[in-house]
């Protein structure tokens, strides 16, 4: 009998609840990372599923595989294990202002753990860097 009750609560529930929409949004820091992670060649952010997109981005930042960014991309992975979610969990706690990355600020870190040994100002630096000298918000916004 409980188990019934329970379904219906949650039968009722379901009908009561009113589904708020979805605006689906890119957001540059999330581009930002994503492409940075494929140019240091992050085995997950080489499915290629996104046709012109991945055409242009490669296109685009193909003169960039040797940037310093790139290369210390390549050195969180192989010393940190920083790739899949450790990457996004980064490109959410980004705060970009002209160019200049910097953390957002939080009363507790939610930064995914795999971060906590890595000189997160000499990241931002190379972030930044990567962001200014790839002209990435032009590729970002795009013609």
């Amino acid at each position: 009998m409980k188990k019934y009750v329970i379904f219906l609560v949650l039968f009722i529930a379901a009908f009561c609840v009113k589904a708020q929409p979805i605006t689906p949004q890119v957001n540059e820091n999330v581009e930002l990372m994503s492409i940075l992670s494929r140019m240091a060649g992050f085995p997950e952010y080489h499915m290629d599923m996104a046709g012109q997109y991945i055409k242009d981005m490669d296109s685009y930042f193909k003169e960039s595989t040797g940037h310093p960014a790139v290369q210390y991309m390549k050195e969180l992975w192989n010393k940190y294990g920083i790739a899949y979610d450790a990457v996004m969990s980064m490109a959410v706690h980004l705060d970009n202002r002209n160019g200049i990355f910097s953390l957002i600020e939080e009363d507790a870190s939610t930064l995914e753990k795999r971060w906590k040994k890595v000189d997160k100002d000499e990241f931002l630096s190379y972030l930044s860097s990567f962001y200014r000298d790839t002209k990435f918000n032009e590729f970002f916004s795009g013609p």
